[in-house]
This record gives C-alpha cells, structure tokens and sequence, in this order.
C-alpha cells in the first residue's frame, strides 16, 4: 500500500488506531544525510516502549534511565505494547508500508472506545462513562489527561473566544479610521468562528492599478493556532510586492479557498485578476477554476524546480538531473522546442516511471515558461513569485495580535513604497548611450524598470541581424542572432529570434515574448527600431503600471493602523504629518500656492503658541497641553 505524501499515511494509521480503540504515537525514524527529507518512519500504539532520558552518574559518563525513576515519580500507561506500522520512501517518491504489527501486548483496546471521543460530551462524563463500561478506572488503559491531551491538541485550530472579540475590535477600529476597509468571517455549526477574511483600504485601491497579476500563497504561521495564513499580493510600479487582501482559514481544502476568492472578489468590485499564480494544490485549482474562470491560472516554476530532490530521491544524480532540468525549461523558446527536449532528457535519466515527472508533463500548459509567455505576469518566470514575509513569535501569539504585527508590517511596505516614488521623483538614473529608446524609458519609467530596459539596451552589442522578410505591405519579419547565456555553470549559445514589425499598428512582436510578459521592450525589437530608424517608442510599448508620472491614488491613503504602543499625542500627530503632508506636495508646486498658505500657517502658529499651556508632567502619564483658545481652521 502507497500513499502519495508523509501526512495521508500518518492520517490514516491516526485513523485506523482511533477506530480500533487505541492512540498512536510517533516512534523512530531516518532523514536522507543531503537533503535532511524523512525517509523512514515508524508508528507505534501509545502504550509502547517506555521513553528514556539520559543523565549523567558519577564518574560523570552518559547512561540511561527508564523516565519513571525520576525524583518525583508518575505512573505510566506505557506497557512494551508492539503493536505498530512502519513506512518508507520509495524511488518513486511515494511512502509504502512494509512492516505491520497488529497484535497488542499487555493490554486490549476495544473500538466501543472510539465513539465517545466526538460526542460533543464533557470529557469527565465519557471518561466515567468508560469505567463503568469496563467495571473500574483501573481498567482503563488511558488516563483522563491523556483525553484531554489528545482533545486540546484538535482544539488548537480553533479561534479562542476572547481572541476573536479582541481581533473585531480590531477591525471595528479599522472599519471607523476608514469605511473602505473590509472583513468578512465564517463560523461552523457550534457558532465557532471558522475564517476570517480582510482588506485595508489602500490595499483595494491599489488593486484598480495593479490588480492584472495576483500571487495566491497559503503559508503555515507559528502561533498557537497553527493556521494557515493565506495571502493576495500584488507587484507594484517598482516591482515591489503589496497585499491585496488576506485570510487566516482553519482548514486548506476546495471549499475554504472557494469562500476566500469569493469574499475577496467581491471586495475587489468582482474584478477578476488577468493571471494568478499558486503553488501546486488541488485545492487552489480547483476553487480558482470555479471563482475565478476567467483569469489565468499558473504555477510557480520556483517552487516546482525546489521539489526536484525530494521527488527523485532515488537518483544518484539528482543534482546533475536538476540542473538539466532547469536549462530545458527556461532555455527552450518554443512549446516544440521544450517538447523535444524534455523526452529526451526523461529517456536519458530513465524516469519514464517517476509519476511525479509524468504529473508535471500533463500539466506542462501551466508552468512551462514556454506555453504562458503570452500573458502579463509583472515578473520574470524563472523567478519565484511574490510572497509577503512577516515574522511572529511562537507561541505567544493570539490572531488579533497577528493582524496587529502584520498591519505594522503593511505600514514599514507602504513606507518603502513611498521612498522609491519620492527617490524617481527628485532622481534620475544615468543614461549610458544615445539610445532614443533608453532616453525615453528614462523620462516615464520608475528607476527600477528603467534599469531592466537599461540591461536590454547594454545587450544590444549581442544583437547582430541576419535578414528581413516582407510578409505584407506594412509589416515586415526580422531574423535577429542573439548571444543568450544558459546553463549552468552559465555559457553563451546562439539562438535565432524572429521580430514582426506592424508599421500600420505601430506595434513589434518578437519571439521571445518579454514584453508580453514582463512589460519590457526587449533588445531584439529594439534592435529592430534602430534598423529601421523609428523615431520614438510606439506608446503601446509603454506601459502604464511601470510608469512613475501616473498618480497613484492608493499612494494617497495611509495604513489603517491603531498601534496600542503610541500615546494619544502620537497618534495625534501622526494623523496631522499625514493631512498636511498633502498640502504641503500642492503647495510645493507652484511659488504662489506656497507664499500664502506658509504665511497664514505662521501667523496661525504665532497665535496658536499664545494660548498653549504646558504643565509639568503628572506620574506615570504623558506630557499634557491645556489649550485655553483654538484659531479657526484654515
């Protein structure tokens, strides 16, 4: 028997023991020495062999010593039992039983047992219930706290009732800073909230720019609960990763994803992104198919590529296997190019049975670089998609803090955003030829996109033409000789590409796809424009997310944050550095704009002083300001 993960067999020996009346443990187990991936594990009946603990004797040498001989003694339920399973990994990347020991030894579960555990009854009311099943508590072969041990562990995944009030008033908070901020829960049938879904407002304003790409990622957090955080994000005008909206959900199935994407679509005006990009996960797959059937769904190749150990263990070669691997999917310009070379590099490692492999060439359609360069994705394919990282500390953690330390973290994003737009607004990077098309791109493009079209125009000197054919009247085919680096270690390769010139349209088309989906004029058609003399960029190769001139309206609203930290005067004063900071930008703009508003605010300040009292400070409090008399607002 064979399971295609660690977590489905140990879910189902988990099960078996449950309905034959005994709890099971982790016993033994081996990890490969590279890749530190568990390759061996063994089950047994919690009534097995007693642990053991080392100490130290006399002479000051390690020896060993049952648990039960410590200083305050505690009787145990541990009986020798041998009842258990073992698994391992195969070369196929599949766990498969091979060793099963269903005999116990020293005591007799019974599957009349199993049923109470989810009754919905007190646990001291089943316990009860068992001893007077079995005529006593001693011959029950658990304890009461090892019920409630094994109950608290289920309940981990559950909202604490006082959490969930405090993370709403959270939320109100949030709701009343900014009416656009959006939340939306769940709860199953004991009325227990289930998941939770929210948005800040400059997160759903930034959508309506940057919401043609979303990065759909479900990420594992160390808190108490142990839930998955689930998170949209988007990439920005400087490449730079931005939430578009996130969810802490109970459980990582189809219909929790569904009711994520519908809340958030509906937040989002039902507004279907152009593209979304996941993980490998049924799940995923099949809610995106059935929320979102127009957008285009891909996966991440990053993280396909990452698997490649841990799914050919039992390869010799499987570093060698991988870097091969990896030159055939991002060098190959073509479906029929990738085709051809991905049979033969399968026959010449002889995985023609690796399930995993044959998987993957099923669904080439959806991560092949090859087959989705068609379509806008904002970043490069061989890079792994966007992810927001936040750091929380174990343990301590309840959700409402969660959503606390990550809007902090929101907060320090939408910092580093407002850096990068204020540096491309006093700033210019350096043009470093006469290229009218670098020119351009230097006066519209933020700098980090202008340095990508900077690289293109550096590689030029790779570009040699090699002919032109004239298919229509007003478009012309050109053969292009590129150097392009591959492999690793890297080397140089030629490769011919072909650039289609609409003069009518005012539009290029190269093979290699770039700006389709990257948004970056590539230096094959700008090869072309010089050949051709064309005298400035065509405007539909500008595009508008990458463009620094275009006001952003969700630069415009601040981080709904309510930090418990700050004092009322912090809070206060961060709200006015932020209104006035607007007046300030349209004042800036013009000497006349500037010279009244800086002379009524001066005599408004020289007034205002007037009447400011400042009082020593009393204990333990905040300095305090008596305001006797307030000008009229300007």
């Amino acid at each position: 028997m064979t399971f295609d993960s660690f977590e489905a067999v140990d879910e189902f020996y988990s099960a078996f023991g449950k309905a034959m009346g005994f709890g099971v443990n982790l016993g033994g187990h081996k990890k490969d020495a590279i890749t530190n991936e568990k390759r061996y594990q063994y089950w047994h009946c919690e009534c097995g062999p007693p642990k053991t603990k080392k100490k130290n004797n006399v002479e000051g040498e390690r020896i060993e010593s049952p648990v039960g001989t410590s200083r305050r003694r505690k009787k145990s339920k541990k009986c020798g039992c041998g009842a258990g399973m073992a698994a391992f990994l195969n070369k196929d990347g599949l766990w498969q039983i091979h060793k099963v020991e269903l005999t116990h030894t020293n005591h007799a579960p019974s599957p009349s047992k199993s049923h109470l555990i989810d009754a919905g009854v007190k646990q001291s009311q089943i316990y009860h219930a068992l001893a007077n099943q079995l005529n006593g508590f001693e011959n029950i072969p658990f304890l009461l706290k090892d019920m409630h041990n094994a109950v608290q562990k289920d309940r981990c995944k559950e909202f604490d009732e006082q959490d969930c009030h405090s993370m709403f008033q959270y939320f109100a908070k949030m709701k009343e800073a900014n009416e656009d901020f959006f939340y939306s829960w769940t709860v199953d049938e004991a009325n227990k909230l289930k998941d939770v879904v929210w948005v800040d407002a400059r997160s759903r304003a930034a959508y309506r720019d940057f919401g043609d790409v979303v990065c759909f990622d479900a990420t594992y957090i160390t808190n108490r609960y142990e839930l998955p955080f689930a998170n949209f994000v988007g990439v920005n005008q400087h490449g730079q990763s931005i939430l578009l909206g996130c969810a802490l959900i109970r459980h990582e199935d189809s219909e929790t994803y569904k009711w994520v994407m519908r809340q958030w679509l509906e937040c989002m005006g039902d507004v279907q992104p152009g593209g979304i990009i996941t993980d490998q996960s049924t799940p995923m797959a099949n809610a995106i198919q059935e929320v979102l059937p127009n957008s285009r769904h891909r996966l991440c190749v990053w993280h396909i590529l990452s698997k490649v150990p841990r799914k050919v263990l039992a390869m010799k070669n499987v570093g060698e296997f991988q870097k091969k691997m990896k030159d055939v999917v991002y060098d190959s310009l073509t479906p029929e190019e990738f085709e051809g070379r991905w049979i033969s590099l399968i026959q010449s490692f002889k995985l023609e049975g690796n399930e995993w492999l044959n998987g993957l060439w099923e669904d080439r359609r959806r991560w092949v670089p090859a087959y989705v360069k068609d379509v806008f994705w904002a970043v490069s394919l061989s890079m792994q998609h966007p992810i927001m990282h936040i750091q929380i500390h174990e343990c301590e953690n309840n959700s409402s803090n969660f959503v606390q330390k990550y809007t902090r973290a929101l907060d320090h994003r939408a910092n580093a955003e407002k850096v990068a737009t204020a540096n491309d607004d006093r700033r210019k990077a350096r043009v470093k030829s006469t290229s009218i098309v670098e020119k351009h791109f230097q006066k519209v493009y933020t700098d980090a996109k202008f340095r990508e079209v900077q690289h293109e125009c550096f590689s030029l000197m790779y570009c040699l033409p090699k002919g032109e054919t004239q298919l229509t009247e007003h478009v012309t085919e050109y053969t292009i000789e590129d150097r392009i680096q591959v492999g690793d270690p890297v080397h140089h390769v030629s490769k011919e590409l072909k650039v289609v010139l609409d003069r009518e349209k005012g539009e290029l088309r190269c093979t290699c796809r770039l700006f389709e989906h990257r948004g970056i004029l590539c230096r094959h058609c700008i090869r072309v424009m010089e050949m051709t003399n064309m005298p400035s960029v065509p405007e539909k190769h500008v595009l508008q997310r990458w463009r620094k001139d275009i006001k952003r309206k969700h630069l415009d609203i601040k981080v709904g944050f309510n930090d418990p930290d700050k004092t009322a005067e912090e809070i206060r004063y961060g709200v006015l550095q932020y209104e006035y900071e607007k007046v300030f930008q349209l004042a800036a703009s013009s000497p006349e704009l500037c010279d009244q508003p800086f002379q009524r605010h001066t005599s408004w300040y020289k007034s205002w002083r007037n009447y400011v009292v400042v009082l020593p400070p009393p204990r333990q409090e905040t300095m305090a300001f008596r305001v006797h008399k307030l000008p009229q607002a300007i």
